[in-house]
């Protein structure tokens, strides 16, 4: 693999079925029918899944893999997708192939330097269409997207507003090749039945204003906001005033340490 793509193949069969038993859990449990295998290299896992019996839609980039891809799935119900994930619209691509989103599952071992963007596209935003995903990514990345996790990335609150995203196996450098030089995780997303009050959009908005202030306490931010920009400032629009609206013990949070209790309250 080209080292510009920055992939390492997961080569340990043991990692291998396991990740391959939790698809085949969550197809069975949300009545999937196909799954997205987002990046699928030399095949490791795509050899799996191809006995579980779904249509599988494989999107790789690399144009020297789609070839190997091609001969190790030939005559399978395998649709190859040449192309950037990114710069495709996952849902179009499955409509016209008669198959829909809401019954797809999404899988991928994701390079560090594209999980989120990916992530996002798949499952972010105001009425996300995919149900489930089970991913490859970097153990830190897992730590701090994970629905329990102690101090909440961008990312997390991004991820976590229509899913619960869970921790399910760490996974050791020597599982890949080449092997990386961190350790990885396997995450697995499936789709809550309830979302908070604030809107994804109101979330998404308020997340974005406030990250040049993420190290600071919300009080702090808002002062800050206030001195450097005036009353007029997007930040202040979006707390309030900081002199009132906020409730004291919001004020000495960071947003990374609120709950979606707290988000909503700031969010009204």
């Amino acid at each position: 693999m080209p080292s510009y793509l920055g992939q390492n193949f997961l080569k340990d069969i043991s990692y291998i079925n396991f990740i391959v038993q939790k698809i085949e859990k969550f197809c069975t449990e949300y009545g999937l029918k196909n799954i997205i295998e987002i990046g699928p290299g030399k095949c490791a896992l795509t050899r799996k899944l191809l006995q579980l019996d779904k249509k599988l839609i494989l999107f790789e980039r690399d144009t020297e893999l789609c070839d190997l891809i091609e001969s190790t799935t030939e005559g399978a119900n395998v649709d190859i997708i040449r192309g950037d994930v990114l710069e495709q619209d996952p849902v179009e691509v499955l409509k016209k192939s008669g198959l829909q989103a809401a019954e797809t599952l999404v899988a991928g071992n994701l390079p560090y330097y594209i999980t989120s963007p990916i992530m996002v596209q798949f499952f972010g935003g105001e009425d996300p269409k995919f149900h489930a995903g089970i991913f490859m990514v970097q153990k830190e990345v897992a730590d701090k997207v994970k629905i329990d996790a102690e101090k909440k990335s961008f990312l997390r609150w991004l991820l976590n507003y229509h899913f619960d995203v869970r921790y399910l196996k760490t996974v050791p450098a020597k599982a890949f090749s080449p092997a990386p030089k961190v350790q990885s995780a396997v995450i697995g997303l499936t789709r809550k039945e309830n979302v908070p009050r604030c809107s994804y959009e109101q979330t998404r908005v308020l997340l974005e204003r406030i990250s040049m202030y993420k190290r600071k306490t919300l009080g702090k931010s808002r002062k800050m906001a206030g001195a450097e920009k005036g009353d007029n400032d997007a930040l202040l629009l979006v707390l309030g005033d900081y002199r009132y609206s906020l409730p004291t013990k919001l004020q000495s949070k960071r947003i990374e340490d609120v709950s979606w209790e707290e988000l909503e309250k700031i969010c009204e």
